[in-house]
């Protein structure tokens, strides 16, 4: 190792050297020659903080930058203070930095430290990254969306533009469990330190339901973990709201208190500041022994948390998973993976041995999956979307991913691009950015929420025009409001839903409660910056980058004030528009998701509104008494009906729509107004020809299923037939070259429905005229007159049987059931079969009473043994009857033996 490092590293202020030094040398040398590299190193190595101080004394870095991405806002700052502490520098010299909103970083600074998000940006703005020597992507194992991204563009970075000067790529990982890194990175020598890992002792509890109320048990577990251990403690929870419960809990219990210890909350929406406090050491002069930090999965392994020798498990996690149909993301509870549980554990040995309690029992941690869904494969896509055609990218193939995006998702996202005017298609269907897209990415927000600013500044210019300069630029300050409102988390619970009453918040100097001040001036503060970025760009932006949107701007100045805010977010939703349905406070989105308000919401009134935000309730709740699935309405703004025959005058879509009324059991017809999935107005209509109604009544049946129909005897006896034949020459137990039997199972049925079914539903009016329809007759349809002469032939309806008599065979059953009385079969040794003799059929021998007497597929052997037993038992029971000794030379008849006698 050279003298350069030994020196850097004499300076740390560590008490001992970290496990990661022993891999130092072998990274540095491996990285003269090789441009990749991975290195797997657990929590406590000292990765994070002595990788980019070995890096950044190497010659090929010398003049230029070391990146170096962190998952979180928090890792990212502690990591560079940490890195200055060591070499004795303050943050902002050589070791710097940057975020979004907050940046320390000087001429002189050599690694950066920044948030993953901020990568795609530098990439966007300079594809070479012209003075960055190596990229460290740091805690890779947690599979952001931002992380995979940002390798896969800084691959073909590295593969396009720095033959001259390469770009070192270097992966630093907990785990490489589940990482297949040989697609992305085939070359790249694979490194392992030890980690700094004393023993943790672990203790499980009763496993919990996924939702039921986590702060009782979690608190009985912290009384316990408070009373056995004497260091601090840190408590994993699956988001704010839990952390907020269990905080209540524990301050107003008195042992908690007895004990001095201090309860900190840790979550990424708390400011720099509170996260801080929650990580740093207690001050010397604390009234506090220890601390108790109640943390999301923020904590699993990007932070170092000073004197924590106990962990407290809920061992779940909160992720957001998008739902394709609705075009929404929503916040699933789900439990960790095993490769959590470990990582979670493990903070409790950090410095010495530790205590893990988990709230789970040891059976559920065997079933644990083994590690997390990377976030590329369930998230949306749309903002990955809009990167990739600012990259010059327009699939993602292009690129090299360790797991590609989704190809239905990309292409989701692709169409949702194309109609906020953010994509052109060419003739030939290939798909560009326009500048309206590329003003949309210089935006620090979701494509959505930049969608909506663009557009604001676009309305401020109309009226400004109309006002002869007057405008005060009022859609701008509201489109920022709701910006910032959206992206963040909102603690204004006591507003219900109105996002209305939360834009007056930002705007105007209304009072809040003294614990929403930090939340108030941070927003207030993120605003300003958005206004900047809008007013540096507001003059690239022109009508023009708006017309496919089938907007009609000039009734936008007629807008009120009351309905701005529902129209800006109409802007950027338009898939969630929402009409009132007959309950009270449930709501038909135009993406054709029903949602519902709280019980009680103020805004459980209004006729039209607009969704910003829903989620929850995926396992059913009680509403209004009754219990549903809908998700819950977070965050909505009202808006009237004229607003869509003005503004969106041009989206709205005239149309009849058939479809079956399930409250009235009957068809219907409409002429309907839709905006999307959602019938704005709906006229009853006799004006519809034959081929709609059998279309509309068809699709009623493929939902329903072929139960609607009256499946008498004959019509399933048609069907057994010919799935009869079908499966015997599949087999190749028979063989008819001119027939080709078809399946005739239920799928086959409703997807060939049009062509036995179409013209039978002309007199369906209610759903009892399905009944009506006779489905031999029609399934016959499907059968030309040859095929049911063969299989009249092949699988005949009735037998024959010894005493001239025609029976029915019951294909239903397998094999097929002859059921005849005994008498009847006199004389007939040769077991009746058919399909040319290949399938013997099952006899049931009857009774003269016709109740069941002997089973079998063997006639011959039962007149040679079991019936003269029969014959013993019954001949008493029916003494009118023949039972011959001899009954194969007896005369198969269904008389009794006086008629018989008669007869002759």
């Amino acid at each position: 190792m050279n003298t350069q490092w030994q020196h850097i590293t004499s300076l740390a202020t560590y008490p001992e050297q970290l496990p990661v030094n022993d891999v130092l040398e072998a990274i540095c040398t491996s990285l003269m020659h090789q441009h990749q590299l991975v290195l797997k190193a657990p929590p406590g190595a000292g990765k994070t903080s002595l990788l980019p101080l070995a890096l950044m004394t190497q010659p090929w870095a010398q003049g230029s930058k070391i990146l170096v991405l962190e998952p979180r806002r928090l890792a990212a700052k502690s990591s560079a203070i940490r890195m200055a502490a060591i070499i004795g520098e303050k943050v902002g010299e050589r070791i710097g930095y940057s975020m979004r909103n907050e940046s320390k970083v000087s001429k002189a600074t050599v690694v950066e430290v920044i948030t993953e998000g901020l990568l795609t940006r530098l990439l966007q703005d300079d594809p070479a990254l012209q003075g960055v020597s190596a990229i460290v992507f740091d805690e890779f194992h947690e599979r952001n969306l931002n992380s995979d991204l940002g390798l896969a563009l800084a691959l073909q970075s590295a593969d396009y533009f720095r033959d001259d000067a390469p770009l070192r790529l270097i992966v630093m990982s907990a785990t490489l469990e589940g990482i297949d890194f040989s697609k992305a990175l085939p070359n790249a020598p694979v490194l392992e330190s030890l980690g700094r890992q004393f023993p943790v002792d672990v203790f499980y509890a009763q496993t919990l339901a996924l939702h039921e109320y986590l702060a009782p048990p979690m608190a009985q577990l912290i009384y316990k973990a408070i009373k056995e251990t004497e260091g601090s403690i840190l408590v994993f929870l699956p988001g704010q709201k839990e952390i907020n419960q269990l905080q209540k809990l524990l301050q107003n219990n008195d042992s908690v208190a007895d004990a001095k210890v201090q309860i900190l909350p840790l979550y990424g929406s708390l400011s720099l500041d509170q996260q801080w406090q929650a990580i740093e050491p207690l001050a010397p002069n604390s009234p506090f022994k220890r601390k108790v930090v109640l943390a999301t999965d923020i904590a699993e392994t990007s932070l170092t948390i000073e004197g924590i020798s106990a962990v407290v498990d809920s061992g779940l996690c909160r992720v957001s998973v998008f739902d394709p149909q609705t075009a929404m993301s929503s916040l699933h509870t789900k439990r960790i993976s095993e490769a959590s549980s470990i990582q979670r554990a493990g903070r409790a040995g950090r410095l010495s041995s530790g205590v893990c309690y988990r709230l789970w029992g040891e059976s559920t941690q065997a079933s644990l999956a083994k590690q997390s869904v990377p976030e590329v494969l369930q998230a949306d896509l749309l903002d990955l979307s809009l990167q990739l055609f600012c990259w010059g990218v327009s699939q993602p193939d292009e690129l090299t991913w360790l797991d590609a995006p989704p190809v239905g998702l990309f292409a989701q996202a692709s169409d949702l691009l194309l109609g906020f005017s953010a994509l052109r298609e060419d003739d030939s269907g290939r798909r560009s950015i326009t500048e309206h897209g590329q003003l949309m990415n210089q935006l620090p927000t979701h494509p959505r929420l930049a969608h909506m600013l663009l557009m604001a500044v676009l309305l401020d210019k109309h009226r400004q025009d109309k006002l002869k300069g007057k405008s005060k630029g009022e859609w701008i300050k509201k489109a920022c409001a709701i910006s910032c409102l959206i992206s963040e988390r909102d603690p204004l619970h006591y507003l219900n839903a109105d996002l209305d009453k939360r834009v007056d918040v930002l705007l105007s100097d209304m009072k809040v409660e003294r614990r929403y001040d930090a939340w108030l001036r941070r927003n207030q503060f993120q605003m300003k910056q958005l206004s900047k970025k809008l007013a540096a760009i507001s003059s690239q932006i022109c009508d023009a980058q708006f017309e496919t949107m089938g907007i009609d701007l000039s009734a936008c100045d007629d807008i009120s004030e009351y309905e701005q805010t529902a129209f800006l977010l109409s802007v950027a939703f338009p898939d969630r528009v929402g009409k009132r349905s007959n309950k009270k406070g449930r709501y038909k989105l135009s993406n054709g998701q029903t949602v519902s308000f709280h019980d009680n919401d103020t805004m459980s009134e209004q006729a039209f509104i607009i969704v910003a935000q829903s989620g929850g309730a995926a396992r059913g709740f009680q509403h209004n008494g009754q219990k549903n699935n809908d998700a819950f309405i977070f965050a909505a703004a009202a808006m009237s009906e004229s607003c869509f025959k003005t503004v969106y005058q041009y989206q709205l879509i005239e149309k009849t729509s058939l479809y079956w009324d399930e409250r009235k059991a009957r068809f219907m017809a409409e002429q309907q107004v839709m905006f999307r999935q959602l019938c704005l107005k709906a006229t009853a209509t006799q004006d519809i020809s034959v081929d709609e109604k059998r279309e509309a009544l068809l699709s009623l049946l493929k939902s329903k299923g072929l139960n609607l129909l009256n499946w008498n005897n004959d019509a399933v006896q048609l069907q057994s037939r010919v799935q009869l034949a079908h499966s015997l020459q599949q087999s190749k137990q028979i063989k008819h070259q001119d027939v080709q039997w078809p399946i005739f199972d239920e799928y086959y049925l409703l997807d060939h429905a049009e062509s036995w079914l179409a013209h039978h539903l002309d007199a369906i009016k209610t759903l009892q005229d399905f009944k009506k329809i006779n489905v031999e007759t029609a399934l016959q349809t499907l059968l030309p007159w040859p095929m049911m002469q063969q299989l009249d032939a092949l699988l005949p309806k009735r037998y024959k049987v010894a005493s001239g008599a025609h029976k029915a065979i019951d294909y239903q059953q397998s094999p097929p059931v002859l059921a005849v009385k005994l008498q009847e079969m006199f004389g007939m040794q040769d077991t009746p079969s058919v399909a040319q003799g290949v399938v013997p059929l099952l006899v049931h021998l009857l009774s003269p009473a016709g109740k069941p007497l002997q089973v079998t597929q063997d006639l011959a052997s039962f007149w040679r043994g079991s019936y003269d037993a029969v014959k013993k038992e019954m001949k008493g029971k029916y003494p009118r009857h023949p039972w011959p000794d001899d009954p194969l030379s007896f005369e198969a008849t269904a008389l009794t033996k006086r008629r018989l006698a008669n007869k002759k």
